[in-house]
């Protein structure tokens, strides 16, 4: 299969208050092969605790989409970067993050468009689901012929 560069987004989860606990999330997406590796720094050293993803997602034009986590607690001083390795790109691909971005509504988009996506499928199969029952049940065999 042919190789397709990753894209990538950070952002946090909730609006950007100091003290807070939040969530960074890194959006990984478009790219093929299904193979990449994470890497969350925190003012430029790598960070493991708390971090989580999810599996790859399928894409309808097969190419995959990933969701990687960072717990924190965003103050001042700390900056964020989220490294992304694939085989297809000649050098790490690091999306920055610092408070003082502005992309909070931009995740929140994403967020809401991957959650709309997720329940039209599920709704869609639930639909298929009691339309095929109903359509099996409606055809049942009555035997004629038989007297009575």
């Amino acid at each position: 299969q042919k190789r397709k560069l990753p894209k990538a987004t950070i952002y946090p989860r909730k609006s950007k208050e100091l003290g807070e606990p939040n969530i960074l999330i890194c959006f990984i997406d478009k790219f093929s092969p299904p193979v990449i590796n994470v890497t969350w720094l925190r003012n430029g050293n790598p960070v493991t605790t708390g971090v989580s993803e999810t599996i790859f997602l399928p894409r309808e034009d097969h190419l995959f989409r990933k969701f990687h986590y960072l717990p924190f607690l965003p103050s001042a001083e700390d900056v964020y970067d989220c490294k992304v390795e694939h085989w297809g790109l000649d050098e790490p691909l690091l999306k920055h993050w610092d408070r003082g971005q502005a992309n909070s509504a931009q995740g929140s988009r994403m967020i809401s468009g991957f959650t709309f996506f997720v329940y039209n499928r599920l709704f869609l199969a639930h639909f298929l689901f009691i339309y095929y029952k109903n359509e099996k049940s409606s055809r049942l065999l009555i035997p004629t012929g038989l007297s009575s």
